[in-house]
């Protein structure tokens, strides 16, 4: 029996296509994640030594405490505390809502009188605690050496496979193998099960594809007769690496 190819994949792949393919969305989300964090640790250091240089002490009341409740639309719930404060700067009494830490609000009672860090030439603006931007700033710099160690160490995997299924592909051997069935997954996304393409070479040696959406493989029935490469850790299917360049 002759392979009759049923997936789109007529073309190779580019490395760089194999890398999202392989997962090496990650490493990209990653590295979305650290810019952001970044220009937020970046924005907060600057608001801290705003605090430092201009910030005047005082004494606020707390006059009300109180909590919301959202609930998305998949029932998912959101609890946020507020504390309601009240201060003088200058010649000015300044009343401000802000949301608080979950222990912040439950250590605080309406009616006492707390420390908080207003800014002289903007005094609507206070931290409840004083030297929270400053904490905050550092939290989000951890975060973000955080998020890009692991974003370098999903580069390393990810692009060290990639480099193996693209060599498969080009120098491997080609080889006609035949379909053993299409099995589910232990994954959902959006509660649809992702599946793999199972097959058995001449040889005997199994193989698998990457895990694909249901519809993708539903052409395929066992005994069906496809293209795979073997790379030197494992064999690639024709339909996720692409065709071989000519």
């Amino acid at each position: 029996m002759q392979v009759q190819r049923k997936h789109e994949r007529d073309r190779p792949r580019g490395w760089f296509s194999l890398y999202v393919r392989l997962g090496g969305w990650a490493s990209l989300a990653a590295a979305g994640v650290l810019v952001l964090v970044s220009g937020i640790s970046l924005g907060l250091e600057r608001r801290a030594h705003q605090y430092e240089t201009q910030g005047v002490l005082a004494d606020a009341e707390i006059t009300r405490l109180w909590v919301e409740v959202d609930v998305d639309s998949d029932g998912d719930r959101t609890t946020t505390h507020y504390a309601a404060f009240r201060y003088s700067a200058g010649q000015r009494t300044i009343e401000r809502d802000r949301s608080v830490s979950r222990s912040y609000f439950f250590r605080a009672s309406e009616g006492d009188w707390v420390p908080i860090r207003y800014l002289a030439d903007r005094p609507d603006r206070f931290e409840y605690r004083v030297g929270q931007t400053a904490e905050n700033a550092s939290w989000a710099l951890w975060v973000g050496w955080i998020t890009g160690g692991l974003g370098l160490g999903v580069l390393a995997l990810i692009g060290a496979q990639t480099n193996r299924a693209y060599l498969a592909r080009e120098r491997g051997e080609m080889l006609t193998a035949e379909v053993t069935g299409v099995l589910e997954t232990g994954v959902s996304v959006n509660n649809e099960k992702r599946v793999r393409l199972h097959w058995r070479a001449p040889d005997g040696a199994v193989g698998q594809s990457l895990m694909t959406k249901a519809f993708r493989l539903a052409a395929y029935r066992p005994g069906d007769q496809i293209t795979v490469f073997r790379g030197a850790k494992r064999m690639w299917w024709e339909g996720d690496v692409g065709a071989r360049r000519r």
